[in-house]
């Protein structure tokens, strides 16, 4: 740990705490879990809606604890922190910790791909550096209590951190982006994610863009170009006086353009056209790093990656501005990516027997990363029929039916071969597909349903398998987490068997 406390004395004024026993008590670590303590860790017991760290103070100490953090006094023979309140305090141990790390610390945000962006640029930094030298958001710990327990992880072997901010309700990304303080901070797109916490797009955009307001002084800010709230950030940056921003996407005055996106056997191909400006900021760019320039203000990069998707362009044009950024070569980041890896329930292609395939995006879903992963199955299936297997998007609020009529409508024009939907806004999809779908389209009756859950759409499959069986089929399976969709890619993988 690079936490500036050897013993328990030394955080009594940062966390206003009050010191119940020895005050010169060392601990070794920080833990807020039972289940992964190490003895000489101090133990934080933090209050939530379902659980109450101080139920398990005793069962920490008996893991071995050296003291406690706690908000009133626990029957328990070993030293004790009195706050006010144990998350405020964790995360004022974790600021205190980023404050004595002299390391590169990179932060991502946005409503979509910023645990893809967060991944790539992990694979690159491995690639290039040794493990020790990096710590990432481990899993989905990316809220106000995961992020200053990243940070509490830090130790001076670490280079390079890569955390990763999500939010679901206001003042959330400026209380973590103020405990990390960035030297690097990205964002990556606004949607309709988590809409209910927010009412708006524009709430949502300001919420995220908050993490600009805390970068360190000449930090570098990467932003999409192409986003509907592109203008508001670069506003918001120029109010803090931000000078270093670059912009990446699309459109014609991105910084980092994206150019020649296709799709390939493998996955998709690209190339990053870079500006002046990118160059100049990015420092890493230049002559004798790039072959064949034409033009030393407007060079271009290839790169390939093999993942579906080619909204994943965008999320790889992202990772690459931010490792030229700290000093990584085209080359290293090239190389690195064209051996990336998706994490599980990401948008993952799991071939099946009979020249049929899955596309596993399971993990989550919001309206936008909905109509992406509808794009890639179209994109992907090549002479395959296409059937999609969807569950509800949660946390839309007032937004909740029209972002579902949307996706239903989507898959409509697409002419897909199948829609099964799960959930309470199943009859909604699937009303929406029938009315959107071309009239020239023959609708297999049979494969466009509704269900209330995902168990009873495997169930119909299991039935529709045995009559008709699949082949030469692609399949889509998305939706929020709590649909549990992962099962419905664990049936057709257990029912069609894996390529072999």
């Amino acid at each position: 740990m690079v936490l500036a406390a050897d013993c328990l004395e030394e955080l009594r004024f940062p966390l206003a705490a009050k010191i119940i026993g020895d005050a010169k008590t060392e601990f070794n670590g920080v833990s807020t879990d039972t289940r992964s303590i190490n003895k000489g860790d101090l133990f934080i017991a933090l209050s939530g809606d379902k659980h109450d760290g101080h139920v398990f103070a005793d069962q920490a100490v008996a893991e071995g604890a050296a003291a406690v953090v706690v908000r009133e006094e626990v029957p328990l023979q070993v030293p004790q922190l009195l706050v006010d309140d144990t998350g405020i305090a964790l995360g004022r141990m974790g600021a205190l910790s980023r404050l004595n790390w002299q390391g590169q610390l990179l932060a991502i945000t946005g409503s979509n791909g910023k645990t893809t962006v967060k991944e790539m640029i992990g694979t690159i930094l491995k690639h290039a550096k040794t493990e020790a030298e990096i710590l990432m958001t481990e899993a989905n710990h990316n809220n106000t209590l995961g992020v200053p327990m990243t940070l509490l992880k830090l130790t001076e072997e670490n280079k390079y951190a890569v955390i990763e901010m999500g939010t679901d309700s206001p003042g959330e990304i400026p209380y973590s982006a103020a405990l990390t303080k960035p030297s690097v901070a990205i964002l990556t797109n606004i949607t309709m994610a988590h809409f209910a916490g927010f009412g708006s797009r524009e709430n949502i955009a300001r919420e995220k863009g908050s993490l600009l307001e805390h970068l360190i002084a000449d930090g570098l800010a990467i932003i999409n170009g192409d986003d509907d709230f592109c203008p508001l950030w670069e506003s918001m940056a120029k109010d803090k006086g931000i000078m270093r921003l670059l912009k990446f996407g699309y459109g014609e005055t991105c910084d980092l353009r994206i150019s020649n996106a296709h799709n390939t056997e493998k996955g998709v191909a690209f190339n990053i056209v870079l500006s002046a400006k990118a160059a100049e900021i990015m420092g890493s760019i230049n002559a004798h790093n790039i072959d064949n320039i034409d033009n030393m203000d407007l060079k271009e990069i290839s790169l390939e990656l093999p993942v579906t998707g080619l909204h994943n362009c965008l999320n790889a044009t992202a990772a690459f501005a931010a490792c030229c950024s700290i000093g990584l070569t085209p080359s290293n980041i090239s190389d690195a990516l064209a051996g990336f890896e998706n994490l599980k329930g990401r948008l993952n292609n799991l071939p099946l027997s009979n020249n049929c395939l899955v596309l596993d995006d399971s993990y989550n879903a919001n309206p936008a990363s909905m109509i992406a992963a509808l794009n890639a199955l179209n994109d992907i299936a090549g002479d395959r029929k296409r059937v999609a297997i969807i569950g509800d998007m949660f946390e839309l609020g007032d937004e909740e039916l029209a972002g579902h009529r949307q996706i239903g409508e989507f898959a409509g024009k697409l002419n897909l071969d199948g829609l099964l939907a799960c959930g309470s806004m199943a009859e909604e999809v699937i009303a929406t597909y029938h009315k959107a779908v071309d009239n020239n389209g023959a609708i297999n009756t049979e494969l466009v349903r509704s269900f209330a859950t995902a168990t009873e759409a495997n169930e119909y499959l299991d039935d529709y398998i045995n009559q008709h069986g699949f082949i030469d089929t692609a399949f889509l399976v998305k939706g929020s987490r709590g649909m549990t969709m992962d099962r419905s890619v664990n049936f057709l993988m257990g029912k069609l068997g894996e390529k072999s």
